[in-house]
């Protein structure tokens, strides 16, 4: 296994819809950064 990039340092939420709007967004990013890798698309 090998990090393709990091999405972001350490992040303080400030309460749970925050944390999971955050999650959200993250697997968003993480889909278009892997769509992106060619030996993954």
């Amino acid at each position: 296994m090998q990090l393709i990039r990091n999405l972001h340092g350490e992040v303080k939420y400030d309460g749970l819809d925050a944390l999971m709007a955050g999650i959200a967004r993250d697997c968003d990013d993480a889909r278009q950064i892997l769509a992106g890798t060619p030996y993954l698309a």
